[in-house]
C-alpha cells in the first residue's frame, strides 16, 4: 500500500489555492502544468512510499503516541521546486505558527526512522502541491514567477491544524485519489 502522512486542508483553503494556481496558470499561459484536483490538495508530513500491510498497525500505533501542538496557519505565497532550475512544482507555502509544522515532521521522521524507513534527506518545508509541470511538455517558464507571484491573491484563509493523517496514495490512469486510513488528533484540542 502506497502511504503518506498529511494534514488534510479545509475546503475554503482548497478552494483558494485552487482559484490561485487558475490565476498564476491564466498568467503565465502554460498548458503543460497538471493542477491538483481540489480533494487532493494537502500538506504533507511524509511520504513512505510502498508499506506492507502488516505494518500498519505498527506504524498507526507509533503516529498515535505523538504529541505535538495545534497550529494556526495560512497560505502566503507561491513556491517553485526545484528552486534554481526549470521548476517542475508548483505549491503554496505557508505562514503563521509554521515552526510547530516543523516540530509535528520531525517527530513524524524519528517515528518513521525507527520503524525502518530510510531518513529524509531534503529539509522540511510546509507546502502544499498545487501543480507539477507534465514531463516531455514544453511550455512557459513559471520559474519568472517567483515567490511575490500575483500579491493580491495573499494570504489565504487562516485555519487551524488539529491533527494529521495516515493517507493511502492510489495511482490511477485519471490521477492519485488519496484515502484516510487513521487520524492522529493534537495533544491539546480538536
Amino acid at each position: 500500500m502506497r502511504l503518506f502522512t498529511g494534514i488534510e486542508l479545509p475546503i475554503n483553503a482548497r478552494e483558494h489555492l485552487a482559484t490561485s494556481t487558475n490565476r498564476l496558470l491564466q498568467l503565465v499561459r502554460d498548458h503543460s502544468v497538471r493542477k491538483t484536483s481540489l480533494q487532493n490538495i494537502h500538506i504533507t508530513l511524509r511520504f513512505l512510499g510502498e508499506v506492507s500491510d502488516t505494518l500498519i498497525p505498527q506504524l498507526c500505533e507509533r503516529l498515535t503516541a505523538l504529541q505535538f501542538e495545534p497550529a494556526t496557519i495560512f497560505a502566503n505565497r507561491f513556491l517553485f521546486f526545484p528552486a534554481r532550475s526549470q521548476p517542475r512544482i508548483i505549491a503554496a507555502g505557508f505562514a503563521g505558527e509554521t515552526g510547530r509544522l516543523v516540530q509535528l515532521h520531525a517527530r513524524v521522521e524519528a517515528a518513521c526512522v525507527a520503524m525502518g524507513f530510510a531518513a529524509e534527506r531534503r529539509p522540511y518545508q510546509p507546502h502544499a502541491t498545487i501543480g507539477r509541470k507534465s514531463p516531455g511538455r514544453k511550455g512557459a517558464v513559471i520559474g519568472f514567477l517567483r515567490n511575490d507571484a500575483l500579491p493580491e491573491l495573499w494570504p489565504g484563509p487562516t485555519f487551524r491544524v488539529g491533527s494529521f493523517a495516515l493517507m493511502q496514495s492510489d495511482l490511477r490512469p485519471s490521477g492519485a485519489v488519496y484515502t484516510p486510513i487513521a487520524h492522529f488528533p493534537a495533544a491539546t484540542g480538536p
